[in-house]
């Protein structure tokens, strides 16, 4: 009896094994643990053994069984957001300077890695109210919304590329106090996300 081991294109982990003789009623179990690939794309995966015996005619017979394997990769990333030139009170017209640090805490490559900062009512931002630093390869980044009125709300995103591993990257945005801006605290949140495959997109 021949059994084997089918796994996934990359895994590298093809095993055969070979039983001389099964005795009637003779079960074998095997068990084996396979390593998900380091940069496995996420989605499902065929995962089989396939079996071919000989009976004692010498018949010739095959079998199979197939369980796939479901990846998902998972990214680590961290981001921080702060004011560089914080005060207790801005006044329309002042620019206040925002500083974004997306960074890797890990050995691993990270790609596809995209940032959104959604600002509040009343802050404006332009094409050039940003400036990049620290990443390799290409990037880019535009900015959508109003600054007042209904709906109003600027959104700044960014597809920055491929983040090495323990290396960050820095954003620098400017924003600037409009009229319509609405005295008071105001929260605002920035989200990155990030793939440990390198998977085109589109």
């Amino acid at each position: 009896i021949v059994i084997q081991y089918i796994g996934f294109a990359n895994a590298s982990t093809n095993k055969t094994i070979t039983i001389p003789v099964l005795v009637p009623k003779q079960k074998s179990i095997f068990n084996m643990s396979v390593k998900v690939p380091e940069y496995e794309c996420d989605g499902s995966f065929p995962n089989y053994a396939k079996m071919s015996y000989m009976d004692k005619e010498k018949t010739l017979g095959e079998d199979y069984a197939k369980d796939d394997v479901l990846i998902q990769s998972q990214a680590f990333l961290n981001v921080s957001k702060e004011i560089l030139n914080k005060k207790q009170d801005y006044s329309i017209g002042d620019v206040i300077q925002f500083k974004i640090n997306v960074s890797n805490p890990y050995s691993n490559y990270i790609y596809n890695v995209s940032l959104i900062d959604d600002l509040a009512c009343g802050l404006n931002i332009t094409d050039e109210s940003f400036n990049v630093s620290g990443n390799t390869t290409p990037y880019t980044c535009s900015v959508q919304g109003n600054v007042c009125g209904n709906g109003c709300g600027m959104s700044f995103t960014c597809a920055l590329g491929t983040l090495k591993g323990e290396n960050n990257i820095i954003v620098y945005l400017n924003a600037t106090v409009k009229e319509c801006m609405i005295p008071g605290q105001h929260d605002n949140y920035v989200k990155v996300e990030g793939r440990r495959c390198n998977m085109k997109i589109g």
